[in-house]
């Protein structure tokens, strides 16, 4: 695991993990709905920042999900936990913006 894993490379593979199971109202979720840890290996779904959690523990072996700036501005500056959260919400939308701001970071 590398430490200067980019954070377009951690942007990607969030979106990669909301696609795979994404949650509203908590970090993760189990299969049950359960919320859970975002390293729990009961964990099926993500919001955007357990995504982003995950991610950055995946490729960088450690945490530090602050300072993702251009992936607030993709989520229209409202926040990252209002911006999942929001009523209507859906993972293709989370992905998107997760995307969207691993373009900006490239």
């Amino acid at each position: 695991m590398s430490t200067t894993t980019d954070d377009a490379t951690i942007l990607v593979r969030a979106a990669e993990i909301v696609e795979k199971g994404w949650c509203q109202g908590a970090t993760a979720r189990d299969a049950k709905g359960v919320s859970v840890a975002t390293d729990d290996p009961r964990a099926t779904r993500w919001c955007l920042i357990g995504a982003i959690a995950k991610a950055e523990y995946e490729l960088k072996g450690w945490v530090k999900v602050g300072g993702h700036t251009a992936c607030e501005q993709a989520c229209g500056g409202s926040g990252l936990t209002s911006f999942n959260d929001a009523p209507g919400r859906t993972a293709a939308q989370v992905a998107a913006a997760l995307r969207r701001a691993a373009e900006e970071k490239s």
